[in-house]
């Protein structure tokens, strides 16, 4: 074995890791360790993401409201008296009292952010990510002005980029076997559509404001996914499902 080899046989011992397998002599890191080795691991723009998010968020429950709150949250009425900036201010910030979606979009950022961020150039991740939440906010804003009572509320957060990452992993791993929590394994595009129902749910039950954002990023990112925001190609995706109907109209059955 030469000397380069041999030194990263040695080093893949030392980490815990080996080719063949978890190496079961190697110490074992403390839960805080594997963290920061997780998120040393991500790409820089992914890492920078999540620092601002939760620098954000610390930031507001320490203070307990946000400084100037009305001019980076994002609603119909402030878009149409002229804060259009906030279609991207509302992003990085989450309101006080919803922990459980600045958990979400945490999560989610740091789970399926490291896949795509190596996969993509970073400044291709970022557009992607904020592009989603750009048409996310606009869904949410054009929602707000046909049903005032029911969308019409003020939002922050970043569940449309959540909701795009969260599709993206569906159109590019959809078949890809996957397990959670020590599940029997199932296919990674049920994470997504068991996720979406449950936001189905809870909007229908009146419990989901937001929907329209998370809807709006997953159309968001799926368009952008395969690039059927372009009217060609939108074109020959709807004209290849009407000759599929018209197949299985006319299908002689045996």
């Amino acid at each position: 074995m030469s000397a380069p080899r041999c030194r990263e046989g040695i080093r893949a011992l030392a980490s815990g890791w080996t080719p063949y397998g978890p190496n079961p002599w190697a110490r074992r890191q403390s839960l805080w360790g594997r963290m920061k080795s997780s998120f040393l691991g991500l790409p820089l723009v992914v890492r920078l993401l999540l620092v601002v998010q939760a620098a954000l968020y610390l930031a507001v429950v320490l203070a307990g409201r946000l400084p100037g709150e009305e001019y980076v949250t994002l609603s119909a009425s402030a878009v149409t008296s002229g804060r259009v900036w906030t279609l991207l201010t509302h992003m990085p910030f989450h309101f006080r009292s919803d922990a459980f979606g600045f958990l979400f979009d945490v999560s989610v950022l740091w789970s399926l952010g490291g896949i795509f961020g190596r996969r993509w150039r970073q400044t291709h991740f970022l557009f992607f990510y904020g592009t989603a939440g750009v048409v996310g906010g606009l869904a949410h804003v054009g929602a707000g002005l046909l049903w005032p009572a029911g969308c019409g509320v003020p939002y922050l957060g970043s569940e449309a980029s959540s909701f795009a990452l969260l599709t993206a992993f569906w159109v590019v791993f959809g078949e890809t076997p996957v397990s959670m929590f020590g599940s029997p394994p199932f296919k990674g595009k049920w994470v997504f559509f068991g996720l979406a129902a449950l936001e189905v749910v809870l909007f229908v039950s009146g419990n989901n404001p937001a929907f329209f954002v998370q809807a709006g990023g997953t159309l968001g990112g799926w368009l952008m996914l395969t690039g059927r925001w372009r009217p060609g190609k939108l074109r020959a995706w709807l004209d290849g499902l009407a000759r599929k109907r018209e197949r299985s109209r006319f299908r002689v059955l045996h």
